[in-house]
């Protein structure tokens, strides 16, 4: 028998409670690639947090760990077995495991040890808390560390489809939702553990972080994080194996080779003060002692490292693909898209960001609007891409224009830019310059993005076409165009 979620939520629904579960099921193949990327994180955040709190006792006061002599310096909790091993550090804090059955015989419900004149604990330096078969947590692994000097919780659970996925975070209040999560649990199996717990809890109760703790993280992290691993396809399995010099069956295509040596430099060194920046950013929207202004700057920062972010990340993507010469599509997964739910989260923001260039952005949208087959996510990464170098392009005061609407068996996504009012003078166009075969350059406006060429090879490797037209008169006009689901039909759909 199932536990009911409203009972025993997993820890990953912390970070699932808002995203939408109503997608197709993904694949085998998109599982794997999630795990393996999930698995390297877990792993290079549990190097970096140990790291931590090895730093964080000096030499001596290992020493006298090792030697029973020190009292806890924090409290660990991990399921299902101990994430740390170093001995010193184990034995510096008090640490507990759950597990289903962690011993034989052992019965759920169980009453408290006959006391001693010590506490519940004293008698185990491991204390070890037991989960029921069906409950979800039994299928996540995670840790959860208090100490004075700061706390984490990191999680390999999963997202709202169902993929693997690696949530951590220094936040309070998720910190907080993760222990409520716990104490259900120990309320459930063993509630004669829950008062020594929460003495501990109120003793090392989360605080906010010092921007210094999310820095070393972030920098720990990337640090940490074992090598890229590569999925390979066969007939009825995927090997994934990591990469090693001279054991790529692929032949190697020399055009983009200094272009991804470059940008794999680049993306480790600017994702990592962008990352910490947004995070402590986030920290700090979370006061409610902030005056508007200092609010609506906070706001404008997080969205431009969110940009930024994206950014190279789209980037990135683009230089893998362009190293396969754009034709191995099981790099990218194709599957049903719900336009209209991306349109819905991507329009508001977008509007958002063309007001800061003070220039208009108005979409004409269909009633229905069915949906369309590609990859959600890098479909929603393009399309961003592609309004914020509209954007940088015009003048202000300019206006883009975005009207969906049927084509046969596809859905036509139409960009109009508009950098003049009709009758006024043409506003001159803004130079831009090539950065190797990929990227171009506004000096202007500093902007970095993906040239016309490799935006249309994205568009079709996720299922599109893209077209491209200059018209001095009335300005840039861009189409996509988009395949329909098979079992949707055109006809289904209806213009205001």
């Amino acid at each position: 028998m199932e536990v009911p979620k409203w009972l025993l939520p997993s820890l990953s629904s912390v970070w699932n409670q808002n995203s939408d579960s109503n997608q197709e099921q993904p694949s085998d193949r998109t599982s794997i690639v999630y795990q393996a990327k999930a698995n390297r994180e877990w792993l290079g955040a549990i190097q970096a947090v140990q790291t931590m709190l090895l730093a964080s006792l000096n030499q001596s006061e290992i020493h006298q760990t090792k030697c029973g002599k020190l009292a806890p310096q924090g409290l660990l909790l991990s399921a299902p077995v101990p994430v740390f091993s170093d001995l010193g550090l184990v034995k510096g804090f008090k640490t507990g495991v759950f597990n289903i059955d962690p011993f034989p015989g052992f019965m759920p419900f169980q009453l408290p040890p006959a006391s001693h004149g010590g506490d519940v604990f004293s008698q185990s330096q491991l204390w070890q808390f037991p989960l029921l078969p069906t409950d979800p947590l039994a299928r996540e692994q995670f840790c959860l560390v208090l100490t004075a000097k700061f706390s984490i919780v990191l999680v390999l659970g999963t997202n709202a489809r169902g993929l693997p996925t690696f949530y951590f975070s220094l936040a309070p209040e998720e910190i907080f939702a993760v222990w409520q999560r716990l104490q259900a649990r120990m309320r459930l199996t063993s509630p004669h553990y829950l008062p020594e717990l929460e003495s501990l809890w109120q003793e090392y109760a989360p605080g906010v972080p010092s921007y210094q703790t999310v820095m070393e993280f972030s920098r720990l992290l990337l640090e940490y994080m074992p090598p890229v691993v590569e999925v390979e396809s066969g007939d009825k399995h995927h090997v994934i194996h990591h990469h090693e010099t001279g054991t790529s069956q692929k032949p190697p295509l020399p055009a983009y080779t200094l272009d991804l040596e470059l940008l794999q430099a680049l993306t480790h060194e600017i994702r990592t003060p962008l990352a910490t920046i947004k995070t402590l950013t986030q920290l700090l929207l979370r006061r409610k002692d902030l005056a508007p202004e200092v609010t609506k700057r906070l706001e404008s920062i997080e969205y431009e490292c969110f940009q930024q972010i994206n950014r190279m990340e789209l980037i990135f993507r683009a230089v893998e693909l362009a190293n396969s010469g754009f034709a191995d599509t099981q790099l990218v997964h194709l599957t049903s898209t719900s336009l209209k739910h991306l349109l819905e989260q991507s329009v508001p923001r977008w509007q958002k960001q063309a007001l800061r260039h003070n220039v208009t952005l108005d979409f004409l949208l269909p009633q229905k609007m069915p949906a369309v087959v590609s990859n959600p996510v890098m479909l929603e990464q393009v399309l961003t891409g592609l309004i914020e170098s509209f954007t940088r392009r015009l003048p202000n005061g300019g206006k883009i224009q975005v009207h969906v609407t049927p084509a046969g068996d596809r859905l036509k996504l139409q960009f109009q830019s508009h950098p003049h009012e009709v009758g006024e003078a043409a506003t001159p166009k803004l130079k831009q310059k090539s950065l190797g075969q990929l990227l171009i350059f506004q000096p202007e406006t500093g902007s970095i993005s993906l040239n016309l060429n490799v935006t249309k090879n994205l568009c079709q490797i996720l299922g599109g076409k893209l077209i491209f037209r200059d018209r001095p008169a009335t300005g840039e006009e861009l189409t996509i165009f988009l395949p329909l689901e098979m079992n949707r039909s055109a006809a289904d759909l209806t213009t205001t």
